[in-house]
């Protein structure tokens, strides 16, 4: 059976195996059913998939940069602790906007 054949084949045998809700749900929604359903690992898939498919350059990079593999230095840990503390008590963070504008960097 030609590929086409049998994807059009399967498409019908899902659609016939489909809970009757999803006749009156949007696409969207039963994608986001899908990936709520998802391990972590599957989502990384079809995060994959999606990307690859996008045509989107950056979003392929993104996907397929290497690993930081650089040790983290102490200063780095002790940044990370004292942002973590500041969430703890509350502090909010400081909007980028509000960075730049401090420096004129707009």
């Amino acid at each position: 059976m030609p590929r086409s054949a049998t994807r059009s084949a399967v498409a019908s045998d899902d659609a016939r195996r489909q809970p009757r809700y999803l006749d009156v749900v949007t696409v969207k929604e039963r994608l986001h059913h899908a990936v709520e359903a998802m391990t972590d690992e599957e989502a990384r898939a079809a995060l994959r998939t999606l990307a690859d498919a996008s045509g989107d350059p950056v979003a392929w990079m993104l996907d397929h940069a290497p690993l930081d593999d650089e040790p983290e230095t102490d200063e780095e840990r002790q940044a990370v602790a004292e942002a973590r503390a500041d969430r703890e008590r509350g502090v909010k963070p400081v909007p980028l906007e509000d960075v730049l504008a401090e420096f004129d960097a707009e």
